[in-house]
């Protein structure tokens, strides 16, 4: 490549700061180990937590405090609840953990991402509209999605 590249290994609790953005790490439950990241962007904030695996029997706190107050919260939502249990140690969660963290942490809306490739594009309507039930203002990420942040 023509550019000049430089690498920087992130560390939890690793604060970056640059141009008015800040971004947060926080290492999470999943084999080998996940950073989540918050990104502040003036008063928004966005939450991004990918590969996290909840206890059985409950929410990560940390995830919950990391989460807190989000405007976008984008949470892994590999499994069903149902498809969930046979998949323990994957490092994975399903829609129904999603929405738990999101309403603990009291975040604006939900976007379901990082799906069993197993499941169709049916199955995942149904994942939806289920999930939906229980959190209205939610989306299932989808190719070509775009999220608009709002600057007000």
């Amino acid at each position: 490549l023509a550019a000049e590249i430089h690498f920087k290994e992130i560390q939890q609790g690793l604060t970056f700061k640059h141009n008015g953005v800040k971004i947060e790490s926080l290492l999470h439950q999943h084999p080998n180990g996940a950073l989540g990241f918050r990104i502040s962007l003036g008063e928004k904030v966005i939450v991004y937590m990918t590969d996290t695996e909840h206890p059985e029997d409950g929410i990560d706190e940390k995830v919950i405090r990391f989460a807190q107050k989000a405007d976008i919260l984008i949470h892994d939502a590999h499994f069903t609840p149902g498809d969930l249990p046979a998949h323990r140690n994957w490092g994975h969660s399903s829609w129904e953990k999603a929405v738990d963290v999101a309403k603990r942490a009291n975040v604006n809306s939900l976007y379901l991402f990082h799906f069993c490739p197993e499941y169709n594009d049916e199955k995942m309507e149904e994942i939806e509209r289920e999930a939906k039930q229980h959190f209205p203002n939610l989306v299932a990420a989808r190719e070509g999605l775009t999220i608009k942040i709002p600057t007000e």
